[in-house]
């Protein structure tokens, strides 16, 4: 509620500027009126110029959006594709370290083994 209230206030203080602003105008002379309306003028055509630049901004900008959410698509593809290899080769290096290990036991075992045999 204080939010429209203030809403409000600003358009009630808003148009009675606008009103003091015309009395101002209508008490001033011609030729002030004139310089005045000359300044509102040109005030116009640069803000209309700011715009334009604005909306020209806007629309790079969008491209520019445009091509990162490609890009991003692009990367989110290429992570996928390295981690599916990133498992693979996760996968086939516990396979390498399990025959490994096996052939390390099996080299013990047989030692041992040999050792034992010799013994009698």
């Amino acid at each position: 509620m204080p939010r429209l209230r203030l809403l409000t206030l600003n358009r009630t203080s808003s148009n009675h500027a606008r009103h003091e602003q015309g009395r101002k105008i209508r008490s001033g002379s011609d030729d002030d009126v004139k310089a005045r309306v000359t300044s509102l003028e040109q005030e116009v055509v640069r803000l209309r110029e700011q715009v334009t630049l604005t909306s020209s901004e806007a629309a790079a900008v969008r491209a520019d959006v445009a091509a990162a959410r490609a890009d991003a698509a692009a990367a989110r593809v290429l992570a996928a594709g390295a981690d599916r290899d990133v498992s693979e080769i996760r996968a086939e290096l516990r396979a390498h370290t399990q025959a490994l290990n096996a052939l390390r036991n099996a080299g013990r075992t047989a030692q041992n083994a040999a050792g034992a045999g010799s013994e009698h």
